[in-house]
């Protein structure tokens, strides 16, 4: 069978969790994300009580976890996958996470999802309020990078989504982890991007009220040297707790609908300035009731 035209040729097997129908999961074609086609933290691949990118899950509440893989080889043969499930306090790097289990699912080369059995989860009391769902797909002959990085690594996808409750004129503070995911020393930098317009969508349709995604907000780590766009040292492996708080002109207006913004972790060696994204992390500062 010659290669479809939109599959890698001369690969047999070509894994991909998909974010969007038709996602392939290239380098510099649909990784990273192109516009209009999501962010790395709002995987549709995960469904959650058989909603495709559910967030709503409550803590000590077991809920039903299943996910899609797609197969874009050039193939004749169905790919035996192995797929892997964890859960994290939220994080933008995911050098700690929780596992919730593996299963292999069987995936034709036809680019079509196929669905894992469902896993009942339960997130502990303990855990914090939002957490992060991580998934990571392989196989024997396409075999995912080590670091989980679902911002560039069609292997590995990311659900999670911090809601933040901020009253008229004043700051809104949530826990979030720093982490290294490196073998080596890193420097780590926080700052903000504005969701998508699609994004921005989503998160409304799903909650039934408007979301903005047009508010210039910054942030701040607390017990950190400074604010956004400022470098925190981190060891290999390294996960730090820190307090982000939103800057007072983040706080919530009358009236005003949610909005919402994404926190980008890049981190940099002391080799070299090449940034290295492991992850986004979705917030959604609502009015505080």
């Amino acid at each position: 069978m010659p290669p479809h035209p939109d599959r890698p040729e001369n690969v047999t097997t070509w894994l991909v969790i998909p974010y969007f129908d038709g996602d392939v999961g290239r380098k510099g074609g649909e990784r990273p994300l192109p516009a209009g086609k999501g962010a790395s933290w709002l995987c549709p691949a995960f469904r959650v009580d058989g909603v495709p990118g559910n967030t709503a899950f409550e803590r000590g509440q077991p809920f039903q976890l299943e996910l899609e893989v797609a197969n874009w080889g050039a193939g004749t043969l169905p790919a035996v996958a192995l797929v892997r499930l964890w859960w994290s306090d939220p994080t933008m790097s995911f050098a700690k996470a929780t596992p919730i289990g593996q299963t292999s699912v069987v995936v034709p080369p036809d680019g079509k999802p196929r669905r894992t059995g469902v896993f009942t989860v339960t997130v502990p009391v303990g855990a914090s309020p939002h957490v992060c769902l991580l998934a990571q797909v392989s196989a024997p002959i396409d075999g995912a990078g080590a670091v989980p990085d679902p911002v560039d690594d069609r292997h590995w996808a990311q659900l999670n989504l911090v809601e933040v409750a901020a009253a008229t004129a004043q700051t809104g503070t949530f826990p979030v982890l720093m982490g290294n995911p490196f073998d080596e020393p890193m420097r780590a930098r926080v700052a903000t991007a504005p969701l998508t317009s699609d994004t921005a969508e989503r998160l409304a349709a799903a909650r039934g009220r408007d979301v903005r995604a047009d508010r210039d907000v910054e942030v701040r780590l607390v017990g950190e040297d400074g604010g956004e766009g400022s470098l925190t040292e981190l060891g290999p492996h390294e996960v730090r707790a820190v307090q982000v708080t939103l800057a007072p002109e983040g706080g919530h207006a009358a009236g005003e609908p949610p909005y919402g913004f994404e926190l980008v972790q890049t981190l940099f060696t002391d080799r070299d300035e090449r940034p290295r994204h492991t992850g986004t992390l979705g917030v959604l500062v609502v009015p505080q009731a």
